[in-house]
């Protein structure tokens, strides 16, 4: 009598190949910083100098708001200028004084005049045949500053009070 052929055995199906688990790290640490790093460290600076996370997520949310109603602003002193945008307003300016954190800026129109205007309050009422010479009116008649020879002040430079 013939007997039943043996049934293969059954193969067992390994598992898929896994990538390796990475080393596991301290909680709220990460990898690999989503920001560049630069970034990162004004947030850090923001978060320190405002007391909290919440305090800080205000003052950007303010700036943010701020700064639409800047861009807003800057919009429509541009257009009274002549020029079609803020961006072209801008390409057409040249800081007033050579500090990065002067907010102070002398505007060459399509005239050929130039008109000064500050960031803080966008209004300009007198224009120029040159750009020395809007210089010298802001500046108190003083003549143009090489930029080498100036320091960078701690605080943004204002308009001088030549009263």
């Amino acid at each position: 009598m013939a007997g039943k052929p043996k049934p293969r055995p059954k193969v067992r199906v390994h598992d898929p190949h896994k990538p390796p688990v990475n080393t596991p790290v301290p909680p709220g640490a990460v990898h690999k910083c989503p920001v560049p790093e630069g970034i990162e460290l004004q947030a850090q600076r923001l978060v320190r100098s405002a007391g909290s996370v919440d305090n800080a997520k205000r003052a950007i949310d303010s700036a943010l708001e701020r700064e639409s109603i800047n861009s807003f602003r800057e919009d429509m002193f541009a257009e009274r200028w002549g020029f079609t945008s803020r961006k072209e307003l801008l390409s057409a300016s040249r800081p007033l004084f050579p500090v990065d954190d002067s907010n102070w800026w002398a505007t060459q129109l399509k005239s050929g005049q130039w008109i000064v205007w500050g960031q803080d309050d966008l209004s300009s009422n007198d224009t120029f045949s040159s750009f020395d010479e809007a210089y010298k009116a802001v500046n108190c008649g003083q003549p143009k500053v090489c930029v080498e020879h100036v320091a960078k002040p701690s605080a943004p430079r204002s308009r001088p009070n030549c009263e």
